[in-house]
């Protein structure tokens, strides 16, 4: 069953992969120190002081490429993952679809790649967060994610299941771009094999408390 949602009161996330790779140990040593990949529960503290938020929340400029010549409009998936993180928050989290932008806007950028890293073969996508500090705090100004137009693990997914792993990446991807990172629950939609998961565990929902659950 889903959890229920929680009450309101410059990272290069590692990419998402289906398939045999060798988790980053943990690191908690700070900023300059701590694995992409933070396999340990760390305290609301630490992660108010080194994990990026978007300043305001509640207004996320958020834009998605076409997936292709024939499909002009985002997928399904895309805005029915926006739902999802939106209805997760209780609205404290909010998307500004934008129409157009450039290099220098801020906000979420979503794009479609064909090209397969030989080095990644299992790879359906990736985040960049870009941030910068002020006010005391981290801030997440810009995210740009690449996703795999057709990854590999698709060949053996019927449609169904490909509809169904699209929106477990596009979850996944988003997640990344709010500045959480990667659970070591396997049901968890911030796994980092994750391939079908799409519903909210309580390890999702915990980093997303701890980081906007509270004022800014």
């Amino acid at each position: 069953m889903p959890v229920p949602p929680f009450s309101k009161s410059s990272f290069l996330h590692s990419p998402l992969q289906i398939g045999p790779q060798n988790p980053t140990p943990a690191g908690n040593q700070g900023f300059a120190k701590r694995s992409i990949e933070a396999k340990t529960a760390l305290p609301p503290a630490e992660l108010s002081q080194w994990v990026p938020v978007w300043e305001d929340p509640q207004a996320i400029s958020i834009f998605c490429e076409p997936f292709d010549d024939k499909q002009p409009q985002p997928p399904e998936a895309f805005e029915k993952a926006l739902r999802a993180w939106q209805s997760a928050s209780n609205g404290g989290i909010q998307f500004k679809p934008l129409t157009r932008h450039n290099e220098t806007s801020e906000g979420i950028f979503i794009a479609w790649s064909d090209d397969t890293n030989p080095q990644r073969p299992y790879e359906v996508g990736r985040t960049l967060n870009q941030t910068h500090f002020k006010k005391g705090q981290l801030f997440i100004y810009r995210s740009d994610l690449v996703l795999q137009r057709n990854p590999r693990i698709n060949q053996h997914l019927d449609s169904e299941a490909q509809c169904l792993q699209l929106y477990a990446t596009f979850l996944h991807e988003i997640g990344h771009a709010l500045g959480l990172e990667h659970t070591q629950n396997p049901h968890s939609v911030m796994f980092y094999r994750s391939l079908q998961n799409h519903q909210f565990t309580h390890e999702d929902l915990a980093q997303l408390q701890r980081l906007y659950g509270r004022p800014l």
